[in-house]
């Protein structure tokens, strides 16, 4: 499922975020990604998530509650490939601990972009993915 914040007004978000689509296939995935704006093209301060069905993208959620997160820090604009490999990556099932990881989230700010990955178990050693999520977002 495919979540944004909403902005209000100014650089105030909602609280919540708002639902954008839910992706059930790795072949519908193009079909939503060449519909909406690249990283590199959102406001700043906009947050873009992409979680499992059923887990809302917030530490609230009861899947959530005790997990963590892998976060890559790129300059401004050079995020846009790496979000993709990470979308490709979770929806085709492609991490080895693929049942660990909750989602992912990217953060458009000022000067840099963000990439998250969040987990189930933040103490969970086989599901540390920063290995592999480093592999997928050197280009």
């Amino acid at each position: 499922m495919m979540y944004q914040y909403k902005l209000l007004s100014g650089d105030q978000f909602s609280g919540s975020p708002a639902y954008v689509c839910f992706v059930m296939k790795i072949h519908f995935v193009f079909s939503i990604y060449n519909n909406i704006h690249h990283p590199s093209k959102l406001a700043v301060g906009a947050d873009f998530h992409c979680f499992k069905h059923k887990i809302e993208p917030k530490w609230e959620d009861p899947v959530c509650a005790n997990g963590g997160k892998w976060t890559v820090t790129f300059a401004k604009g050079k995020s846009d490939t790496c979000w993709l490999y990470t979308l490709l990556a979770m929806i085709g099932e492609q991490f080895d601990h693929g049942d660990e990881i909750c989602g992912a989230v990217i953060n458009v700010r000022a000067r840099q972009e963000k990439i998250a990955l969040w987990t189930k178990n933040a103490s969970n050693e086989a599901a540390q993915v920063a290995k592999f999520y480093k592999l997928i977002c050197i280009f």
